[in-house]
């Protein structure tokens, strides 16, 4: 996948999490895709972890487009399904520079995923309003 803003393109892997509301960034991937201060928003959430314990990292809410390689095996900008939507940018660094999540990814995609072969497919259904 990809993120970007007015050409700032920065490709990563991202982690995939039903349990995830939102999708997230580290804050060093907004300064590389040229957000010069996450909290220059009007839009914040303070985010808790499992089971709801504490408050563990704030998000700032920006519109970006989000790039999802419709085959990995062709890393082109050409061959993604790319959307508009709203991603939070974490205070501090998580797991992986991007998480996605339900709102931004999920209500965009059919997910079929089979552990025991080790896959998942994704099929673009729609715009949301994100």
């Amino acid at each position: 996948m990809s993120v970007d803003i007015g050409g700032n393109w920065f490709p990563t892997e991202a982690l995939v999490d039903t349990g995830c509301q939102y999708c997230l960034f580290g804050p060093s991937v907004a300064k590389v895709i040229g957000i010069k201060d996450i909290s220059d928003t009007s839009e914040s959430q303070a985010l808790h972890g499992v089971g709801g314990s504490g408050i563990q990292n704030k998000a700032y809410f920006h519109k970006v487009n989000i790039n999802i390689y419709r085959d990995t095996s062709h890393f082109d900008k050409k061959n993604t399904w790319k959307y508009e939507t709203k991603v939070g940018f974490l205070e501090e660094e998580a797991i992986m520079p991007a998480i996605l999540g339900m709102y931004g990814f999920f209500d965009r995609f059919n997910f079929k995923s089979n552990l025991w072969e080790n896959y998942f497919e994704l099929d673009y259904i729609a715009e949301a309003s994100s």
